[in-house]
């Protein structure tokens, strides 16, 4: 038997998504949906910040449940950013000039010491902008192009997407907020920002926010720029963090601004309106995921033309999961989830919606070596065809025909067909952990 087995790569590719929406969809009913994502702030681990979204997802999860009713699809997701060059460079500077004690830079930063002409200047350089209006210079570019493409992935399943952001998320969410709705009008009535701790001087879309006015971090903010929203709430006797600026050990510790945030998360979500689904053509979001069957794609591969179309550069091996796609990404053409395997092969897919009533898939298929095994294209299928894939390698071409019914053929170079038990046998090895 060969080391064929089965991969998430097929004729009905376009339904790989990312882990955010990674929902079996249902065209038979019109299932609502929700998209949470927690944007965190600065200096928070990619754990604490999952460990956050999970805490905002006990609590909320119940109200938006019902929102949605039974059959309802709601998900939780973080969108990550890494720590700001612009504020590691004042901490930077600051532990040259006076050690690494941050609590004294705390003190400076919040007026309860006086605040030195070198760490002024540092502030000056660093940002070179206003901090409370301009979200740009702290946004970290390759962050906010990832957080985009889940929340697009998120709009065109047609869920209402909301963005609680804490702390510099803020600028994240703002940001996010506004490229959306210069891109699409109804991306904009379908997105809604819920802020806490803010630092910036309002929240897009004329949403919430709450601040505690014992936020000594946002205070800090507000001191050096008068423009910050505004305190709102207060920790009141409750024990917080000494900044009073966590997520968790702050803002949702505190009983009143814990309800005040699931209240404005709740109304956000009651004043959206989806992302309309097409009159015609097929919907992307209607396309099912895949699902593997690894013992049967295997016997049915065994010895057949695929490994010889693919040689010796498609070689995954080791763990996979589903990552940004370095597909390129322009006009309509939307960068899907690629799974990629922990020795670098990967499948790059995107979305050509060029023509809506005619959505296709473009794929590469591509080693470890960065080497493009294989070129393929994913759309709906003809005559006995559900879905049809055709991969282009070494001047060959192979390709996947699905049926309704889930099983497929798989026809080879040279007009062999091979009749296989499901729609999603494709091309991995035994080597290389299933991707899901």
């Amino acid at each position: 038997m060969t080391k064929l087995t089965s991969l998430v790569v097929t004729a009905l590719a376009l339904s790989v998504a990312q882990r955010s929406v990674a929902q079996t969809a249902d065209c038979s009913a019109d299932k609502k949906r929700i998209s949470v994502f927690f944007v965190n702030g600065m200096f928070t681990p990619e754990d604490v910040a999952d460990a956050h979204a999970q805490a905002l997802e006990t609590l909320t999860e119940s109200d938006l449940q019902n929102a949605v009713g039974t059959d309802g699809i709601v998900t939780f997701d973080i969108a990550y950013n890494q720590n700001e060059p612009a504020w590691e460079q004042l901490v930077q500077v600051y532990a040259q000039k006076a050690g690494d004690d941050l609590s004294a830079f705390w003190r400076m930063i919040n007026g309860n010491s006086l605040l030195p002409d070198w760490l002024k200047q540092a502030i000056t350089d660093s940002n070179g902008a206003n901090m409370a209006s301009a979200s740009q210079p702290f946004t970290n570019d390759a962050d906010l192009a990832q957080h985009m493409q889940s929340y697009r992935a998120a709009l065109d399943h047609h869920a209402k997407l909301v963005i609680v952001s804490h702390s510099q998320g803020n600028f994240y969410a703002n940001a996010a907020y506004s490229a959306l709705a210069s891109e699409k009008p109804e991306y904009a009535t379908a997105t809604g920002v819920v802020g806490v701790a803010s630092p910036a001087s309002l929240v897009a879309g004329g949403g919430p926010y709450t601040t505690f006015s014992e936020d000594w971090v946002i205070n800090a903010v507000r001191f050096l720029y008068p423009n910050t929203l505004p305190a709102n709430a207060t920790t009141g006797t409750t024990p917080v963090d000494t900044l009073g600026h966590g997520f968790q050990t702050a803002y949702l510790a505190v009983p009143d601004a814990r309800a005040t945030i699931l209240r404005n998360v709740v109304q956000v979500e009651s004043g959206l309106v989806p992302v309309p689904k097409p009159e015609t053509g097929t919907d992307p979001a209607c396309l099912p995921l895949v699902v593997e069957d690894r013992a049967d794609c295997a016997t049915a591969l065994e010895d057949s033309c695929v490994d010889k179309f693919f040689g010796t550069c498609w070689d995954p091996s080791g763990s996979c999961s589903i990552s940004t796609s370095t597909a390129p990404t322009s006009g309509d053409l939307i960068a899907l989830g690629a799974p990629v395997w922990s020795n670098g092969a990967r499948i790059n897919m995107a979305a050509d919606m060029t023509n809506l009533d005619a959505p296709k898939v473009v794929i590469s298929v591509v080693g470890s070596t960065g080497q493009v095994c294989a070129t393929g294209v994913s759309q709906s299928g003809a005559g006995a065809c559900l879905a049809e894939a055709v991969y282009q390698a070494g001047g060959k071409s192979l390709s996947i025909c699905g049926h309704e019914d889930g099983t497929a053929e798989l026809t080879c170079p040279d007009g062999t067909i091979i009749d296989l038990p499901t729609q999603n046998c494709a091309f991995s090895k035994t080597n290389a952990d299933d991707c899901q």
